[in-house]
């Protein structure tokens, strides 16, 4: 069975990903309560990586890097996001200055822990389907979704609509893997023997007209009883890093845009008239940590990508949880530590930018 429309498609699929997450801590007591969906496995050194099944999400005891910095070696053996466990909050700009991708302070409530765990991981698992993000590629392979439109260099290559819907699953779950069974669920109905049976043959039928050698898949590679796909987003050609001030007071706005002035952010208010540009044209919007507005917001940029900051005057983590839970990426307070909005800033961008 097909399902009737794109929107129910994507809310199909934006289900089938099942995270694998890797802590890398010498202390299990440090290792944070993870929802019961995900799959944990944990190791004491950062090198294990490549000797572990592919992480979606990998999470280093701050210890390490306070002996060491382990997310280079990390980077090298795995391209997941990188969140580190800080004991204080005063480490966490020099810990997003190293690379990290986020850092959660470990006497963080579970409820937290889930939130910013599920905040940072929402483009794996639930990743939106912006215009600028809808071209995925490897060497000169190339598709659109939005076009449903498949080159190898200048050549199309013409799918059926079941092959498209297919190759449309692992698009949408990139970089995590999809079973199989939850592609036939999500196209077919079920997850019978016959619908499996289905999948295998249009994941052929798929490798045939994608790959250079089928012998050999690197477009669609099985992982286990899974499937991903190697095709990956296209990066943004963006010399610098523009962030727009949405829905603050003149005051609050005014000192974040002097927050940025110095430094290799540029920063507009929503009422500038660089401002005129497509919000989903900025690399992030920057807002308060209000979860009607952050909503709002969410509500107004559709299915664009583009990353939001939530920014809050204190610490509360009740807050923090719900101004997550409503879809910013990530919770900063401001004013506060100096250079940890920039920073928090940074390290949000920058993944949003890693293929």
């Amino acid at each position: 069975m097909m399902l009737d429309s794109d929107l129910q498609l994507e809310r199909a699929l934006a289900r089938i990903s099942e995270p694998s997450v890797t802590v890398i801590s010498t202390d299990p007591a440090n290792a944070p309560r993870m929802p019961e969906r995900w799959r944990v496995q944990r190791c004491a050194r950062p090198a294990a990586l490549g000797d572990t099944p592919r992480s979606d999400l990998v999470v280093i005891d701050g210890a390490f890097v306070d002996h060491y910095n382990p997310i280079d070696e990390c980077r090298e053996l795995t391209g997941a996001p990188l969140i580190v466990l800080v004991d204080n909050d005063d480490d966490a700009a020099r810990y997003l200055e190293l690379g990290a991708d986020a850092c959660v302070n470990q006497a963080a409530t579970p409820a937290e822990w889930q939130a910013r765990f599920e905040a940072v991981i929402r483009p794996i698992t639930q990743p939106a389907l912006a215009e600028q993000d809808n071209d995925f590629r490897i060497d000169d392979l190339r598709v659109s979704i939005e076009r449903q439109e498949i080159l190898r260099g200048d050549e199309p290559i013409d799918l059926t609509p079941r092959e498209f819907g297919v190759l449309r699953a692992l698009l949408v779950a990139a970089p995590a893997s999809v079973r199989g069974e939850r592609i036939a669920d999500a196209l077919w109905g079920s997850s019978t023997p016959a619908a499996m049976t289905r999948v295998r043959v249009y994941i052929a039928r798929l490798r045939r007209k994608l790959e250079l050698d089928p012998s050999r898949p690197r477009v669609i590679v099985t992982d286990g009883g899974s499937y991903r796909t190697a095709l990956h987003r296209a990066q943004r050609d963006r010399a610098t890093t523009s962030v727009l001030l949405l829905g603050h007071d003149e005051v609050t706005a005014e000192r974040l845009r002097r927050e940025f002035a110095h430094g290799e952010i540029e920063a507009f208010v929503a009422t500038d008239r660089a401002s005129s540009r497509r919000c989903d044209e900025f690399d992030a919007i920057l807002t308060p940590a209000d979860p009607v507005q952050i909503t709002r917001v969410r509500l107004a940029l559709g299915e664009a990508s583009t990353p939001l900051i939530a920014v809050g005057a204190k610490a509360d983590p009740a807050r923090t949880v719900a101004a997550l839970e409503a879809g910013a990426r990530e919770v900063a307070v401001y004013p506060g530590r100096p250079g940890d909005l920039p920073a928090r800033v940074t390290a949000v961008v920058r993944r949003a930018r890693t293929p």
